[in-house]
């Protein structure tokens, strides 16, 4: 078909669809918008299957905060290809008033759409590209890929793509020199077995009602508790009858907790506990909780003695010794434990220091959120937090970022670590580790391994793996200094000064704007 016959009306009056929008006009965009649509769709489905779309790879280039920037050159003639493409998938689904489906001008459709299909041929074009250069080299991206907006292509010019996208670093050696670690010393004393025993005779203590006997810290309290916000609403989870209480420090807030010291069996007590409350947008709805407190009865609090038969009541122990001997050897594997704890994080820390990471921020970010999270939980669980708004979360989660830089550095090299020495974590590993939980637990292997698979914790179980591998490894690689309590304390305030002084030079060092 000649040019000239594209550019001449065909008036077939039966063949024109009638705009099922306001005007002509509305109607030619519609249908062409939903052509380029169709069009846009079909050549992603189908870009894999089509001839790739040559491209020159210019400049390929780490920039800080591991970000990986791409520029490459696409001839002219494969913009004005993909142009011409979409233009003839238009064509094909267009209806336009006067013109039968697909039979539409060209120079009409060039004329009316030209700025919708260029975008459209742009955004196939790096798409394309950059899928033959993910399929190349496949590199370990960590964030959503940025294109930068250019200039509209030029006959007789390159078309030219940049794009930008955060990557995992790349560690191909560690440097282990050095690892010079200072950790508390710690050792089982007999203090240490006396206040084990003293908190086992508090659990176990009894408590007895007494005539005219006074609250205190030490007294149980029976008492019915009512409390209500500043809205006059009733605190459901605060409100109870006959309620036991064995420790007002911990069970109630101070405010009421003190005015309850001193009171006795038939006297109501009431007291106010400051509670910040918001919504979701912000706004405050209460203050204060006020608290009513009927005590019905002050308990004695009455301590088992410490002998043979208190031991034989704490489990499988004929005798005091024995009780004690047991809670030695306890002792040890936690300090053994926490021995390790610490030699790995000091470890990792001098391995940071050693070793220079560009984290990534949105690798910071995600590890910032992951700490936020969890602290969040905690305290909201403890009744101390209320629901917060987006603007409030980001802030607290920017506060989290130097923790959560930290973490992803302690991440990264974990990783790495257990792929340069061959830490890898094997199936027999995982099926050791398996038997090992259903031992514990009681259990069958095959039970276990169905539990982890339906709750999606195979990964978990193997990355916790990989970690106690990385953290022997570590700590055979470290030199361990233990010091005393004292000598302790002095290293970490010193270490802590050391970083103020850090921040303080930084901030003074920062422009001012």
């Amino acid at each position: 078909m000649s040019d000239s016959e594209l550019n001449t009306p065909e008036q077939d009056e039966s063949a024109v669809e009638t705009p099922t929008v306001e005007t002509a006009d509305e109607a030619v965009e519609e249908t062409a918008r939903e052509a380029v649509e169709e069009a846009a769709d079909a050549e992603g489905k189908d870009e894999k299957e089509k001839e790739k779309i040559p491209y020159e790879l210019v400049v390929r280039e780490i920039r800080p905060g591991s970000v990986l920037y791409l520029e490459f050159k696409v001839d002219y003639e494969e913009y004005t290809k993909k142009v011409d493409t979409i233009f003839a998938d238009v064509r094909k689904n267009a209806i336009i008033e006067g013109f039968r489906k697909g039979k539409a001008p060209l120079n009409l459709l060039r004329a009316r759409f030209r700025k919708g299909v260029q975008e459209d041929a742009v955004d196939q074009i790096r798409r394309n590209v950059l899928g033959q250069f993910f399929d190349a080299e496949s590199p370990d991206v960590v964030s959503e890929v940025v294109f930068e907006d250019g200039d509209d292509p030029k006959p007789d010019q390159p078309m030219t793509i940049k794009a930008s996208m955060e990557v995992q670093p790349k560690i191909e050696s560690i440097d282990y020199s050095g690892l010079e670690v200072e950790i508390l010393q710690r050792s089982v004393t007999d203090q240490n077995i006396d206040e084990a025993l003293e908190r086992m005779r508090n659990e176990g203590a009894s408590y007895v009602a007494e005539d005219n006997l006074p609250v205190s810290e030490e007294t149980g309290v029976l008492c019915n508790m009512r409390a209500i916000d500043d809205r006059d609403r009733q605190l459901e989870h605060v409100t109870k009858d006959n309620y036991q209480i064995t420790n007002i420090t911990t069970s109630l807030p101070t405010p009421v907790a003190q005015a309850l010291i001193g009171k006795k069996a038939g006297e109501t007590v009431m007291a106010d506990a400051p509670n910040k409350r918001k919504n979701q947008a912000g706004a405050v709805l209460s203050e204060n909780d006020h608290y009513t407190i009927e005590i019905v009865e002050v308990q004695r609090k009455e301590l088992p003695e410490l002998n043979d038969e208190f031991a034989r009541d704490q489990g499988d122990f004929e005798t005091l010794a024995a009780l004690k001997d047991n809670l030695r050897k306890e002792f040890d594997r936690q300090n053994e434990m926490l021995r390790k704890r610490d030699i790995f994080q000091g470890a990792l820390e001098k391995l940071v220091e050693k070793n220079p990471l560009d984290v990534p921020r949105s690798m910071a970010i995600n590890s910032a959120n992951h700490i936020f999270q969890e602290e969040y939980y905690r305290i909201l669980m403890a009744g101390m937090a209320s629901p917060l708004t987006d603007d409030a979360r980001l802030e607290l989660i920017e506060r989290y970022m130097p923790a959560g830089e930290v973490m992803a550095k302690n991440s990264l090299l974990i990783d790495a670590i257990g792929t340069l020495e061959s830490l890898e974590v094997t199936d027999d590993d995982l099926d050791k580790e398996i038997e090992r939980v259903a031992e514990e637990q009681g259990r069958k292997p095959l039970a276990i391994r169905a539990q982890l698979e339906r709750q999606k914790q195979l990964d978990d179980v193997r990355a916790n793996l990989k970690t106690a591998k990385v953290r022997d490894f570590l700590i055979s690689k470290a030199t361990v200094r233990e010091l005393s309590e004292d000598d302790y304390k002095a290293m970490i305030q010193k270490k802590n000064a050391a970083e103020v002084s850090a921040t303080a030079d930084a901030s003074a060092d920062a422009p001012v704007e």
